[in-house]
């Protein structure tokens, strides 16, 4: 089972869920279980907006393996405008430390990591120098 981190008794709000929803554990299997379907990532992006508690952990299962489209992902995650094409290989301007905020959240969470044909090295170049971080993706 994956581990979440952030979820935490003191972390439920105790007025605003059922009481069996107050239960770390039992919101975290319900998690497990969505993630075992065909295609869970339509319902857990929907779980992930529901509430704050739901969030992390429905993003933790979203974003652990997000399949052969990982980079694009992330790419599509930082501001519109930064990047000149589709693709996301050509910078419009100069990409800032606070355009990573959304696209780092999400790195933090990537597990697994899978290359399709349409990552280029531009792509990765583009993004190489301007990461906050030492990692990427400093879960892997």
């Amino acid at each position: 089972m994956l581990q979440v981190a952030a979820l935490t008794p003191e972390s439920v709000p105790p007025q605003t869920l059922h009481r069996c929803l107050q239960i770390p554990e039992i919101i975290l299997q319900v998690f497990a279980e969505v993630a075992l379907q065909d295609s869970p990532n339509a319902t857990l992006a929907a779980l992930a907006r529901t509430c704050r508690v739901f969030e992390q952990p429905a993003l933790e299962y979203l974003w652990a393996d997000p399949g052969l489209n990982t980079l694009q992902y992330i790419l599509s995650c930082f501001p519109a405008g930064l990047f000149a094409d589709s693709a996301h290989s050509l910078l419009s301007r100069d990409i800032q430390r606070s355009d990573w905020a959304r696209p780092q959240r999400y790195c933090n969470l990537v597990r697994t990591f899978s290359v399709s044909h349409r990552v280029t090295h531009k792509q990765l170049s583009a993004l190489a120098p301007t990461c906050p971080e030492i990692f990427l993706f400093p879960r892997l």
